[in-house]
């Protein structure tokens, strides 16, 4: 009888331990959420040519996840967002430039929005339209 006796608790207790193996009480692991921004633009420049500004920088080449960038301008208390969804180009060809000091600032943003601090460039434009070019005199 004690043998029946303890292969019923043998039994019982491969049953509890069993029961605890269930696919409920497994623990996913943590999702991990991106929220580091790509690293800040660098050597932006900005030009003018005719009556146009070209604001240019270096491309990144350290964040693998860039979508691109974002493009942004200042002129005194007006801010003006240059392009509505990030570009891919390491350029951007402001083709109505205001009179006058503009800042651009432009920025990294990844494939998850986060976006970086901005670096900026002034570039001043006069009303003359060949401003950035030489004019040769004809004589």
């Amino acid at each position: 009888m004690a043998g029946k006796m303890k292969l019923m608790f043998t039994g019982l207790w491969c049953l509890a331990l069993l029961a605890g193996c269930g696919s409920d009480n497994v623990t996913n692991p943590p999702v991990v959420v991106d929220t580091a921004p790509p690293a800040v633009p660098v050597d932006v420049l900005g030009e003018v040519i005719e009556s146009q500004v070209i604001v240019h920088w270096a491309p990144n080449n350290t964040d693998a996840d860039l979508a691109g960038y974002m493009v942004y301008r200042a002129n005194g208390t007006r801010v003006a967002t240059m392009c509505q969804a990030p570009i891919t180009d390491t350029w951007y060809v402001d083709e109505c430039p205001m009179v006058g000091s503009n800042v651009y600032r432009v920025s990294a943003v990844d494939v998850n929005d986060n976006e970086s601090a901005v670096a900026t460039v002034t570039v001043t434009v006069d009303d003359d339209p060949y401003q950035g070019y030489e004019v040769a005199s004809v004589e």
